[in-house]
């Protein structure tokens, strides 16, 4: 049975937080301006700032995260650290082909570094998707979520396919908006509505991240890569690749020094690792530079790997472009007075909706 990777559920987790009032319009996809080629007269070091200072100077970010190698050689890396593990061909594909994407959009003729916080400008999207299909997707626009998820298809590829003929055939008795959703349509939720429901609960849902938090993660991000690393360039050209040099445990320890206060939820996590149980020892990442701009960092998790054997990239890939954000056309509103009922009945008490 096939586990979808918890680094694509970590993350979303944590960027949905982050992200959770954002969006006030519907933004188009595009790119701001940002230098038209590489500066290699630049010190290894100050590239890299100025490349990763310059995706703030987008219209339009997408980052993904994603395995940067085939299924095959993902099975070979699995089984060089244990012969017994009984990961399939057919399931390292699909988890090679795995991927998890952020897009954020300024509105027309701004900047990420511009914008003075989500919750007044721009939309995003999220999603993990499977090559060119999308398993699921959140977005946020004109300070509205909206989710859309293949029940169908995750459920299956979990092995639960006979819960998901038992949620198909039930969806009729459900609320319009549960049944939609179980056919992998879009729903809607406006995010003043859901704040006042978990209120109610007791619960807390941000309406909006602090201001320009978008470009204090890329601020945090050039702060990251630039202090306690030795930068060198390896090569040059159309895109220049740079080599980071990082002790483990000091890397550990800036990690989570710069990002518990910047993404929601992250300090309690973060603030209790214990990162003085991180390997003492030297590690690389590969940056790319491409039209000036970071493209791609890439850390190869063989470095990690107690059997000393394989290779495996996880990239973290960044483009200046993305589709246009917009309102779903379709989607069906979500109706808390009517979960409300639902989870009452359930749970033989009185509804929480009202």
């Amino acid at each position: 049975m096939l586990r979808r990777p918890a680094f694509a559920v970590v993350v979303l987790t944590a960027t949905a937080s982050l992200l959770a009032g954002c969006g006030s319009s519907s933004s188009g996809g595009g790119s701001g301006s940002s230098p038209s080629s590489n500066n290699s007269s630049l010190s290894p070091q100050a590239e890299l700032t100025s490349a990763v200072q310059a995706l703030a100077d987008s219209s339009t970010l997408t980052t993904s995260l994603k395995i940067g190698a085939s299924g095959s050689s993902l099975l070979a890396f699995v089984k060089a650290q244990d012969p017994s593990a009984k990961l399939t061909a057919a399931q390292a594909a699909e988890i090679a082909g795995l991927s998890f994407n952020f897009e954020v959009s300024a509105p027309s003729g701004k900047t990420l570094a511009t914008m003075s916080g989500l919750s007044n400008e721009g939309a995003a999207n999220i999603s993990i998707a499977e090559g060119s299909k999308s398993l699921v997707s959140i977005r946020f626009v004109n300070k509205t979520l909206y989710l859309q998820a293949d029940l169908k298809d995750v459920l299956n590829q979990l092995g639960q396919a006979a819960t998901y003929r038992q949620m198909s055939a039930a969806a009729g008795q459900l609320p319009g908006f549960l049944g939609a959703l179980v056919s992998g349509k879009w729903v809607s939720l406006p995010l003043a509505t859901l704040k006042q429901f978990t209120g109610s609960l007791g619960a807390a849902v941000p309406s909006s991240p602090d201001a320009a938090k978008s470009h204090q993660l890329i601020t945090a991000l050039e702060g990251l890569l630039t202090k306690d690393v030795t930068v060198t360039r390896t090569s040059s050209g159309d895109t220049d690749q740079l080599t980071l040099t990082a002790n483990l445990r000091t890397l550990a320890g800036d990690f989570t020094s710069t990002f518990a206060s910047i993404v929601p939820g992250a300090g309690s996590a973060l603030g209790s690792a214990d990162v003085s149980k991180a390997p003492n020892k030297n590690i690389t990442l590969t940056a790319s530079v491409t039209n000036g701009a970071l493209s791609a960092l890439t850390l190869d998790l063989g470095q990690l790997a107690k059997s000393g054997k394989g290779n495996l990239p996880i990239m973290l890939a960044f483009s200046q472009s993305g589709a246009a954000i917009g309102a779903p056309s379709g989607a069906v509103p979500v109706d808390l007075s009517s979960l409300g009922s639902l989870l009452g009945a359930f749970g033989g008490g009185s509804g929480l909706g009202g």
